[in-house]
């Protein structure tokens, strides 16, 4: 099963990887651009893997063959193209050696937060296998459309007890994840969070690796290190949504154009840029919206000899990408509620103060919001930016960065216009929406910044015996902070669990069962509703029964008893209110494996606030301590 999904997704790798290569500038050397050709290789390989699994769903109730016999047929094109191209390219793209020292201690931080990032990925992946819910509910769901339905999928979305599950999404995700099932053979839930995941790296790869190329290693680490420490970027990657995956594309089409004026031979560029803003469109929605931005924006990449060629260059690799979309959209899908309402009689709503007042208050809270940061990065951004130089930006750059702010007035726009109801719109999608563009906003950031000056403080000739010292010293110095990472994140709780510890030798673990809201934490806190019958498992890693005490504080919402049993004893009982109650259950005897202690209570929930759909709450378990008895 691992296997088939490794192989599917390195198949499509391969394939975007050979595109690419086969189409940049012959005045780089690809193997002097790996950090730019892989991560959009990833991109471009999904999206023309996923378009040919989906043409070969829809004529053929067996898609696996037919499409792979297309991706291997495209492979084998651009390897043989790639080869002609190698023969003929010049350039040595020998990186510098300037500021050596603050690109490794740049470096060493951007490795020890992408550790954090990665288990935090991890962790809010193995709390929700199946991704949030829009993971789950639309685009996993579209993807057992395309894997089980075969041809028959165009009923399941035209189906009206579908239309919750938003149909007219397009299916670069749900087809990429489809087509690596009948890989594996069977629907295993990871391939989608193992999709996910992966699109966060590249978009941390090809971040780094534009604005290493565009400025310098030392900025380009900077600034991975910047999208690395956005807590909800790090959730999002593993949550199955398809943000990530448009984040990516609209920050490779961006990329692609900023590169092209840093070339003579951009053409190839340009088709990239075209493709990226095609494969938008055939992640989300909003990836239309921006490959118009970009098809309207072309005009304004620059000017002269060989404007023309470039900008026939951009809308071809756009039109390419757009054929999935556009048959999709023309053909299979039904329509879409915000597109379908009549616009004609929204105009109206443009020059409402109400609304535009309720977008820029929800802006104003969402922008500080978004990224679940506990400090803010953007005062520590605009000073940077204001104690660095000032980098004279191409007109593709800067093309780069209009086409990302034309973007977020697209954005606005809809809002203006949806007819749905504004509020609820906003809540449930800003977030997300601020999310699509903060990678390609990060690049931009970095590639207006010049630290050559503090780069030169650290190019400091030092005598050679000194720097083998010096390299020692700060590798041990990393590989310690390293451990230290490791070592204090898996001593973090895990999904769902309340506490553990170490008793007589024996590891236990004590997490949520059955009747619980989740856990919920705070600084120096972390505590589960209880829905008034529930269970608290404790699990014992040991071959013999280990005996230990349970300590906890409860409170509850009205006044009401509660009593924990272990099989038929009793263990705790008592009322409690809303102020906190001590407990302890001592000399407790648990067998190996898992142990249930259940609670219960003999008052009915109350509703947390009056709000609908507020929660009905009965009794909180709090800051539970696994100790050993007699302590």
């Amino acid at each position: 099963m691992i296997l088939g999904a490794i192989t599917a997704i390195g198949f499509a790798w391969l394939i975007g990887a050979l595109g690419v290569a086969a189409v940049w500038p012959r005045s780089r050397p690809a193997s002097g651009d790996l950090s730019l050709i892989l991560p959009l290789g990833f991109g471009i390989g999904l999206a023309f893997t996923s378009a040919s699994f989906f043409f070969a769903t829809v004529i053929s109730a067996s898609p696996l063959r037919p499409s792979v016999a297309i991706d291997l047929l495209a492979a084998i094109i651009f390897a043989s193209f790639l080869g002609r191209r190698l023969r003929r390219r010049t350039g040595t793209g020998e990186p510098g050696k300037r500021g050596l020292w603050l690109r490794r201690i740049i470096a060493a931080i951007f490795a020890q937060t992408a550790i954090v990032a990665v288990v935090v990925a991890v962790r809010a992946y193995a709390e929700e296998p199946y991704g949030r819910w829009d993971g789950w509910a639309i685009w996993n769901m579209h993807a057992r459309f395309l894997y089980f339905g075969g041809e028959g999928f165009r009923r399941l979305l035209q189906s009206p007890q579908m239309s919750w599950s938003h149909p007219d999404y397009p299916l670069l995700v749900p087809a990429s994840i489809a087509r690596a099932w009948s890989f594996c053979g069977g629907d295993e839930p990871f391939v989608s969070g193992l999709v996910s995941v992966l699109f966060g790296a590249v978009t941390v790869g090809l971040l780094v690796g534009a604005v290493s190329r565009l400025r310098n290693p030392a900025l380009g680490c900077l600034a991975g290190l910047v999208l690395l420490g956005t807590p909800f970027f790090a959730v999002s990657s593993s949550s199955q949504y398809a943000d990530i995956p448009l984040g990516f594309f609209i920050l490779a089409s961006a990329v692609a154009i900023a590169l092209g004026g840093k070339t003579a031979e951009s053409c190839g560029l340009f088709f990239l840029a075209g493709a990226a803003a095609g494969a938008a469109a055939w992640t989300k929605n909003e990836g239309l919206l921006f490959a118009l931005i970009v098809a309207v924006g072309g005009a304004l990449t620059g000017s002269g000899r060989g404007f023309g060629r470039r900008i026939r260059f951009l809308y071809a690799g756009m039109l390419i990408a757009l054929l999935p979309i556009l048959y999709f959209k023309l053909f299979l899908s039904p329509g879409n509620d915000v597109v379908s309402a009549s616009i004609i009689g929204r105009l109206g709503q443009i020059a409402d103060g109400a609304r535009h007042r309720l977008i820029l208050g929800a802006l104003r809270r969402d922008s500080f919001q978004f990224g679940e940061w506990r400090v803010c990065p953007y005062l520590a951004m605009d000073f940077l930016l204001l104690a660095s130089g000032r980098p004279r930006l191409s007109r593709q750059e800067w093309t780069s960065g209009g086409l990302i702010a034309l973007t977020f007035v697209g954005y606005y726009l809809v809002y203006l216009l949806t007819p749905r109801d504004l509020a609820w719109q906003l809540n449930s999608s800003l977030d997300r929406l601020l999310l699509q563009l903060w990678p390609s906003l990060i690049f931009f950031w970095g590639i207006c910044l010049d630290m050559d000056e503090s780069i030169a403080l650290f190019a400091i000739p030092v005598p050679f015996p000194w720097k083998r010292c010096l390299l020692a010293l700060f590798l041990a110095a990393n590989l310690g902070a390293s451990y230290l990472i490791i070592r204090a994140l898996c001593s973090q709780l895990g999904p769902n669990e309340l506490a553990k510890g170490n008793v007589s030798g024996a590891a236990v673990y004590a997490g949520l069962g059955e009747g619980w809201y989740g856990r919920e934490s705070d600084d120096n806190d972390t505590w589960a509703w209880s829905k008034g019958q529930s269970a608290l498992l404790v699990s014992v890693d040991r071959a013999i029964p280990v005996t230990l005490s349970l300590g906890f504080r409860m409170r509850g919402l009205g006044s009401r008893n509660v009593t924990a049993t272990l099989g038929d004893r009793r263990l705790w009982h008592g009322p409690i209110g809303e102020g906190f109650v001590s407990a302890e259950m001592t000399g407790l005897t648990l067998h190996p494996g898992l142990n249930t202690i259940a609670f219960s209570t003999d008052a009915p929930g109350v509703a947390e606030s009056q709000q609908p759909g507020a929660r009905a709450l009965t009794f909180a378990l709090y800051d539970l301590r696994v100790v050993p008895s007699g302590h």
